[in-house]
């Protein structure tokens, strides 16, 4: 080195100067990325360097010649921090001499620092010196704290989501192996996921064996595809079949391993729900033809008549705005079941239009009414409530009508027990022995619709219509009331 501080080459002919043995150390222990704090035997601090200063808050010329722990160490560690070192001075043996743990330090301001401590004990001449690297933690701690809330996120998805994802890898001889399948598979399958991945069941024996060689065929042509999705059925442990979405990509890592990143999604409602629509239409075809073929009948009788009268076409509006009603209040509840309170309400409101003094006395437990059931009994009622506006219950001699319900015979055939009941002042309804086209809607809709039974009895107090109707087609889903009938 020369005057100026610059080494010498050996172009110059002249060797550098070898470093003092001591300046060197300084160099190393100063210039150090890590904190490095040397203790001797007694517990003082004899180095403190740039990085420890930076890490806990404190100058090196405050610390030198001070004990460590009443500066760094955590109250609750200092007394075994003095225990040990006393252990070791007198057997050269510690728990954490040579080894690399994790622990907190204290910085200056009281607050606590994570670390990775590294000590190693020498001799330095006749005394005992202790050599301690630090690494700051902080950091790296609140990386993996994130990591792990995003992978404690990714596992409640993988438990609770309604998406099962899974990973299968190709071994070296070509084959492939499931290697994971999240938890939630149960929720499709109803089998434990551990009992897929250990093959104890076959997913191939859960497909459907209608669609088992479609599926074969989808899942090779991935394979040359690289990428893609396809639907099939499958057969729970319940022996049920459920349709299912599966989407793969097939994944090259760089050490030459090939997998399939995939995943299943449940389509069992969306298809239920597709199948509904369709019978939905079905239905409502049906359903229209036949209500055309009521309005075009009442228009036909019309007429037929040498003259139409006022009435006449109060009937007709009458049954014509029924069926809109019906439409309208079913189709509000996305074509799904409805109370029969609310369906009666609902007609009985219709009713209130033309009289404000209808009086209409509903009694019974909550029951649901399927769309079947409920289309019928609207134009049953419809027809009753408007003979009861001309002459019964809600004429103007009329006293109101009490409509009530219950079902019977639970334990052998449910039954739903139906009362129109009217009260009417003097002689009530006379029953002239003719059957009106009212009258026949009446009495052939419901045994015609719903395999129910129909009694009408003309009473000096009014008249009281009652039907008795099978629960199971009472409640029916759209259009399986009629389909029911239809095929026994």
């Amino acid at each position: 080195m020369t005057d100026k501080g610059h080494f010498k080459s050996r172009e110059d002919g002249v060797d550098p100067e070898p470093l003092v043995q001591e300046d060197l150390a300084t160099v190393v222990v100063r210039c150090l990325l890590d904190a490095m704090i040397i203790m001797d035997a007694e517990g003082r601090v004899r180095e403190f360097n740039k990085r420890a200063e930076e890490m806990f808050g404190y100058r090196r010329e405050e610390v030198i010649g001070q004990e460590l722990a009443s500066l760094i160490i955590p109250d609750e560690m200092k007394e075994a921090h003095r225990r040990g070192l006393g252990h070791f001075n007198k057997t050269g043996e510690g728990p954490v001499i040579g080894q690399r743990i994790t622990i907190d330090g204290l910085h200056r301001s009281g607050r606590r620092v994570p670390l990775e401590l590294a000590v190693t004990s020498q001799m330095f001449g006749s005394e005992r010196i202790f050599v301690a690297i630090l690494r700051d933690l902080t950091e790296q701690m609140a990386r993996q704290a994130e990591l792990d809330r995003v992978r404690s996120y990714l596992d409640d998805v993988a438990i609770n989501g309604p998406t099962v994802f899974f990973v299968i890898r190709q071994e070296d001889d070509g084959e492939t192996k499931l290697r994971w399948i999240s938890p939630n598979i149960k929720q499709i399958l109803g089998f434990e996921a551990g009992d897929i991945e250990s093959e104890k069941i076959q997913w191939r024996d859960c497909v459907h064996p209608e669609d088992l060689e479609p599926t074969i065929r989808a899942i090779e042509q991935i394979w040359t595809d690289g990428k893609g999705d396809f639907e099939y059925r499958i057969i729970d442990s319940n022996q049920e079949i459920r349709w299912i979405r599966e989407a793969r990509r097939v994944v090259y890592a760089n050490d030459g391993t090939v997998e399939i990143i995939g995943s299943l999604e449940d389509l069992t409602l969306a298809h239920r729900g597709h199948q509904r629509e369709q019978l939905l239409r079905r239905e409502l075809d049906h359903r229209v033809k036949n209500n055309l073929q009521i309005i075009l009948g009442e228009c036909g009788k019309v007429m037929r008549s040498d003259h139409i009268e006022r009435n006449q076409i109060e009937v007709l509006s009458s049954r014509i705005a029924s069926m809109a009603l019906v439409h309208q209040v079913l189709a509000a509840r996305s074509w799904g079941p409805i109370d029969l309170s609310d369906l009666i309400r609902h007609v009985a409101g219709a009713m209130a239009d033309a009289s404000s003094d209808v009086d209409v006395e509903l009694s019974g437990e909550p029951l649901m009414v399927g769309v079947d059931a409920a289309m019928t009994l609207a134009t049953v009622l419809n027809e009753l409530g408007t003979n009861a506006a001309k002459y019964g219950g809600l004429s103007t001699c009329g006293q109101g009508i009490a409509i009530g319900w219950r079902v019977e015979g639970m334990e052998t055939t449910p039954m739903v027990h139906l009362e129109w009941i009217e009260r009417v002042d003097g002689q009530g309804i006379r029953n002239t022995g003719e059957m009106g086209f009212g009258m026949q809607l009446i009495e052939g809709m419901i045994p015609y619709e719903l395999g129910g039974e129909v009694e009408i009895d003309f009473e000096p107090s009014g008249l009281q219509f009652i039907t008795r109707i099978p629960l199971d087609r009472f409640q029916a889903d759209l259009g399986e009331a009629r389909m029911n009938l239809s095929d026994e």
